[in-house]
C-alpha cells in the first residue's frame, strides 16, 4: 500500500534506488505529510510556514505539493539529498492551529519489485487492438499455450501494449519461439522483457508491402498464407475510423528471404494480392503503385462531394474574447475553430480599433499564402476609430469560412457594437447573420444602447419583410429569464434589457432554451478572490420562430483555457440541407417557370384568322394526299398537324412577348398553406409506406397517415379514405395517385390566388404613385428615395422668464415675431472686446515675408471666356440633377 510507510534497514537502502542513481551518487529521499495538517489558509501560506519551520534545522533540496494515488489526498513533500537530513526532519515535531502535534513520514522513492524469476516468465505483446479486452486475451493465450498469472495493458496511440506473465517459464518460451502470434483475428508482435526499441526496429529491416487485400480478409488469414514463404510478422494499419486498411507490412528474417518473396501474387475472385518492396511509393488511399493520392480515382470522385459539404454552413458560435490583440490567443482560437469545424463565429469585446483590426489573424493568413492555400476563415470587423476609456469594451468580429465567404454580398456595421452580413444562395435564399455586443446598462452607455436598438430593429425589419433566414448572435449583457439564467437565482422571469425585449417581441426564440428546456447552464462566470460571485447566460444565439425547425443542437462549450476569458463559447447547429445542397429541392428550381406563348391572340384581327385558316386547310389537304396509305400512327399524324399549326401561326398571327418580370409566390401567406403542407406530407408518407419493407417503419408511417387524415377531417372538414391494407397494392397506388392529384389541384388554386393578390397590390401601388406624381410630385420622389420628412411645428412657444416663471405663447403673430427675434440673435455676430486676442490674431494673419509673390500669379490671373468654353467642352452632357436632386455622376 502506497499510503503505508515502508521501513528499510540501512542494509536494504540500496534496493530503493535505480542503478544509475547509485552510480552517479544522486540518491534522493522524501518525507511528507497531509496538506490539511499544515498552518495556513491556502497552499502558498502553508508552504511559507513549513519553510520557516525548517529554516536552520535541516538542509532540504525543494518542497512541492503531491497527490496520493490511492486516496487522491494532497500532501506536501520535502526532498533531501542526504539520509542524515531526512532523519533530522523525521524527528521534528510540528504544531498546527488546532494544537495538534504531527511528524513527517518517510515515503520511499523508486521502489523496485523486479524479480528475475518473473522476468523469465514474462512476455510483451505489441500492436494489440484497443477493442481486445484482458479477459479475451487471457482466454486466447491460455487456450493455446498455458496458464497466465497476470496481464497488464497500456494504451499507446491506436494500439495496446500488454505485459503477460505466465505461471510456467516453459509456456513463455514457447510463446516467444516466433516473432508474432495470432490472437483471434489479429496478428501481434511478441518480444521478451527488456527488448529495446532499436532491436524492435531491426526486426522490421527486411519488410515488404502487401496490397490488393480483399475486403473482409483478417490479418490472421493473411498471415497464415504469407507464413509459408517465410513471413515473420504481419502488421495491418488502421484508419481514423479504426477500420483495417487494405494493405499490410510484412517483415522477413533476412534480405534473401525478402527478395525471394517479392513478386509473389495470389488471385481470389477479382482481387490480386501483390508483394512490393517497401521503398516503392503507392497511393495511400487505394494502395495502387500506379498513381499517388492526388490522382486517385477515389479522390477525384469524392472531391465534388467534399467541396459541397465544405460550402455548407450549419455550425455557428459566439465568444466574448475580452480582447483579441494577443498573437498567442489568436493562434489558439483559430485552431479551436478549425478543430470544432465552426462555420461562422462571432467574436465580441475584441477591443480593436480601425487600425489594429487589420493585423488580427495576420499570421494565419500569411501562413496560408506561404502554402499557396486560402485561409480557412475570412474576417469582417466592426471597431471604433480609436481606443479610450469609454469604448475599451467594444469591438466585434465575424469569422466566416472561405468557402462561404464568396456568398457574402452586403455588410452593414454599427461601429464597435453591431455587424450584419447577408449571404446569398441559389433559388434566392438569403441568410442574415447579425452580431451584437450590448454594453453594460450603465448611465454612460445610454447614448450607445438607444441607437444600437434602432439599428438592430432596422436589420430585423428588413429580414422579416424579405423572408430572409435571420440569425442573431452576441453578448447581450442581459438574459431572457433571470430566474433560470442567473445565479444567484432571482424572482424576476421577464426579459432584461430593452434590446433583448425587442427581439423577443419580433418573434425570435433562444436556441439554447428551445433545445435544452429549463436546463441551467451559464456562459459567464464572475470570480472575486477565487470565489464565485455570480453566473449568467448573457451570451446566446437567436433564430426567428418561423425557422425554429432547422435548429438541431445548441450548447455551451468550455473555452476558458483556450481564450482565457470569463465567458464560454455558445454554439448552435442547424439543418441547412434544403438551402445549401445543390441536389435537394431541385424540382422547385423552376417553380415560376411559364410555358412560353407563341402568339398574342388578343391582338389578332379577322384578316389574321382568315389567312391562318387558309394556310392550315391547304397544308392539311397536301398531307392527306401524300399519306393515303393508312399506315401512319396517331403520334406521327399529331406531330404533322402540330407542325402545320405552328408554321401557319408564326406566319399569320401576332407574336407574343414574354414579360421580363415574374411574380414571386410567398406560399405561407395563403390561408390554405397548412392544408397544402398536409396534402404534400400525406402523399410522401403514402409513397414511403408502399415502398418500405421494414415492419417497424411501416407501422410508424401508417400511424402518421391516420393522424393526418383525422386532422384534415376535424380542422378542414376534408374527408380522405383510409390507406388500403398492405396486401392490396393496386388500391394503394390508386390512393396515392388520388392524393397527388388533390395536392396538385390545391397547389394550383393557392398559387393562382397568391398571384392575383400580388398583382392587385402592385396595380394599387402603381395607381397611388401615379396620382401622387400629379398631385404631390415632391412627396412621391421623397418616398421613392426613402427621404425622411423633417419639419418644425411652431404651434406654441414656451419661454423661461428671469423670475423663474414660464410663459406659453399660442398667438400666431406673437410666435412669428419671437422666432424672427430668436433667429436674428442667433445669427448676429458677437463683439470681441479682448484686445490681447485681437493682437494675437492680427499677428497670425500678417503676410509672411519669406514666401515668393510669384507663386500665386496663376491664381490671380484673369479668367477669359475661351478658357471657360474649353473646360465646358471637356465635361459630359446630361449631368445636371433634375427634380429628384440626384446628380447623374
Amino acid at each position: 500500500n502506497e499510503d503505508i510507510n515502508s521501513i528499510y534497514s540501512d542494509g536494504s537502502e540500496e534496493s530503493i534506488h535505480a542503478e544509475w542513481r547509485k552510480n552517479a551518487g544522486l540518491k534522493r529521499y522524501r518525507a511528507r505529510a497531509p496538506i490539511s495538517k499544515f498552518v495556513g489558509k491556502n497552499i502558498g501560506q502553508k508552504l511559507a510556514w513549513l519553510a520557516q519551520e525548517l529554516r536552520e534545522k535541516v538542509e532540504y533540496t525543494f518542497i512541492k505539493v503531491e497527490l496520493k494515488k490511492k486516496t487522491s489526498e494532497s500532501c506536501i513533500a520535502i526532498y533531501f539529498n542526504k539520509k542524515e537530513e531526512l532523519k533530522k526532519a523525521l524527528d521534528l515535531e510540528f504544531q498546527n492551529d488546532n494544537k495538534e502535534i504531527f511528524k513527517l513520514e518517510e515515503k520511499v522513492l523508486n521502489r523496485q519489485t523486479k524479480n528475475k524469476e518473473y522476468m523469465h516468465k514474462r512476455v510483451i505483446i505489441w500492436d494489440l487492438p484497443v477493442n481486445i479486452k484482458k479477459q479475451e486475451l487471457r482466454a486466447e493465450i491460455e487456450h493455446r499455450y498455458g496458464k497466465v498469472e497476470s496481464i497488464v495493458t497500456n494504451l499507446a496511440d491506436m494500439w495496446q501494449k500488454a505485459h503477460v506473465t505466465f505461471v510456467e517459464q516453459e509456456d513463455a518460451d514457447n510463446f516467444l519461439k516466433s516473432w508474432s502470434q495470432i490472437i483471434g483475428e489479429e496478428v501481434v508482435r511478441v518480444t521478451p522483457p527488456g527488448f529495446t526499441a532499436e532491436q524492435l526496429k531491426n526486426r522490421g529491416e527486411h519488410a515488404v508491402r502487401v496490397i490488393g487485400i480483399p475486403p473482409g480478409m483478417t490479418p490472421a488469414e493473411l498471415y497464415n498464407g504469407l507464413n509459408q514463404i517465410g513471413a515473420q510478422t504481419c502488421y495491418v494499419p488502421r484508419n481514423t475510423f479504426y477500420a483495417r486498411k487494405r494493405m499490410a507490412i510484412v517483415a522477413f528474417e533476412s534480405e534473401e528471404i525478402k527478395n525471394h518473396a517479392i513478386g509473389h501474387t495470389w488471385t481470389t475472385d477479382n482481387f490480386t494480392i501483390n508483394l512490393l518492396d517497401i521503398k516503392i511509393k503507392t497511393c495511400r488511399r487505394c494502395h495502387d503503385p500506379g498513381h499517388l493520392v492526388k490522382e486517385c480515382p477515389i479522390t477525384l470522385r469524392t472531391s465534388a462531394q467534399t467541396q459541397k459539404l465544405q460550402e455548407r454552413m450549419d455550425k455557428f458560435g459566439t465568444q466574448n474574447v475580452r480582447g483579441i490583440n494577443d498573437n498567442l490567443k489568436q493562434n489558439m482560437w483559430w485552431e479551436f475553430c478549425e478543430k470544432k469545424t465552426l462555420d461562422i463565429v462571432l467574436l465580441t469585446e475584441t477591443k480593436t480599433t480601425k487600425d489594429s483590426e487589420k493585423n488580427i489573424f495576420i499570421d494565419q493568413v500569411l501562413l496560408a499564402k506561404k502554402r499557396s492555400q486560402d485561409p480557412v476563415y475570412k474576417t469582417w470587423w466592426s471597431s471604433v476609430l480609436e481606443a479610450n476609456n469609454n469604448n475599451m469594451g467594444s469591438g466585434l468580429g465575424l469569422m466566416i469560412k472561405t468557402q462561404l465567404a464568396q456568398h457574402v454580398y452586403k455588410v452593414n456595421k454599427f461601429p464597435g457594437h453591431g455587424i450584419s452580413i447577408l449571404l446569398s444562395f441559389k433559388r434566392k435564399i438569403v441568410f442574415q447573420i447579425v452580431g451584437i455586443y450590448v454594453p453594460n446598462q450603465y448611465s454612460n452607455n445610454n447614448n450607445t444602447i438607444a441607437p444600437l436598438r434602432t439599428w438592430l430593429h432596422n436589420q430585423i425589419s428588413q429580414a422579416l419583410s424579405n423572408n430572409w433566414i435571420s440569425i442573431l448572435l452576441g453578448d447581450w449583457n442581459a438574459v431572457s429569464n433571470p430566474k433560470i439564467d442567473r445565479f444567484p437565482e432571482r424572482k424576476q422571469t421577464s426579459p432584461e434589457g430593452s434590446i433583448l425585449q425587442s427581439i423577443i417581441y419580433n418573434g425570435y426564440i433562444d436556441t439554447y432554451r428551445f433545445i435544452n428546456g429549463d436546463k441551467q447552464e451559464y456562459s459567464y462566470h464572475q470570480y472575486h478572490n477565487n470565489v464565485l460571485r455570480s453566473q449568467s447566460r448573457i451570451d446566446s444565439i437567436w433564430v426567428h420562430d418561423v425557422n425554429k425547425n432547422i435548429i438541431m443542437n445548441a450548447k455551451i462549450e468550455d473555452t476558458s483555457l483556450i481564450i482565457k476569458s470569463d465567458h464560454l463559447c455558445v454554439t448552435m447547429k442547424i439543418n441547412v440541407q434544403k438551402y445549401c445542397d445543390k441536389d435537394n429541392f431541385a424540382k422547385y428550381k423552376k417553380m415560376n417557370y411559364r410555358v412560353p406563348r407563341l402568339w398574342n391572340l388578343k391582338m389578332a384581327d379577322k384578316e389574321n384568322w382568315e389567312q391562318f385558316t387558309t394556310q392550315v386547310e391547304q397544308a392539311s389537304r397536301q398531307y392527306l394526299l401524300s399519306h393515303n396509305d393508312n399506315n401512319s400512327t396517331v403520334e406521327s399524324i399529331w406531330q404533322s398537324l402540330k407542325s402545320i399549326l405552328i408554321t401557319a401561326g408564326n406566319k399569320n398571327l401576332p407574336k407574343a412577348k414574354e414579360p421580363k418580370n415574374r411574380t414571386n409566390v410567398i406560399w405561407c401567406k395563403h390561408p390554405s398553406y397548412p392544408l397544402l403542407n398536409l396534402a404534400n406530407k400525406l402523399y410522401k408518407l403514402g409513397r414511403k409506406l408502399k415502398d418500405n419493407k421494414n415492419l417497424n417503419k411501416s407501422n410508424q408511417s401508417f400511424s402518421s397517415i391516420s393522424k393526418i387524415i383525422s386532422k384534415l377531417a376535424i380542422t378542414y372538414n376534408v374527408n380522405i379514405d383510409p390507406y388500403p391494407s398492405n396486401d392490396d397494392e393496386l388500391n394503394q397506388e390508386r390512393w396515392i395517385e388520388n392524393i397527388k392529384q388533390w395536392w396538385t389541384i390545391t397547389r394550383k388554386i393557392v398559387k393562382r390566388d397568391l398571384i392575383r393578390e400580388k398583382q392587385r397590390e402592385i396595380k394599387q401601388k402603381i395607381e397611388v404613385r401615379q396620382t401622387m406624381l400629379n398631385t404631390k410630385p415632391k412627396s412621391m420622389i421623397d418616398r421613392v428615395l426613402n427621404r425622411e420628412s423633417r419639419q418644425i411645428v411652431l404651434n406654441r412657444i414656451i419661454q423661461n422668464q428671469n423670475d423663474n416663471t414660464v410663459t406659453i405663447i399660442t398667438d400666431p403673430e406673437q410666435i412669428k415675431s419671437c422666432v424672427q427675434e430668436h433667429l436674428y440673435q442667433w445669427t448676429e455676430g458677437t463683439e470681441i472686446t479682448n484686445t490681447a486676442l485681437n493682437q494675437r490674431w492680427a499677428q497670425q494673419y500678417k503676410p509672411i515675408t519669406d514666401i515668393k509673390d510669384t507663386i500665386y500669379n496663376s491664381l490671380i490671373a484673369t479668367i477669359y471666356e475661351d478658357e471657360v468654353a474649353k473646360i465646358i467642352k471637356l465635361m459630359s452632357n446630361n449631368k445636371a440633377p433634375g427634380p429628384s436632386l440626384i446628380p447623374y455622376e
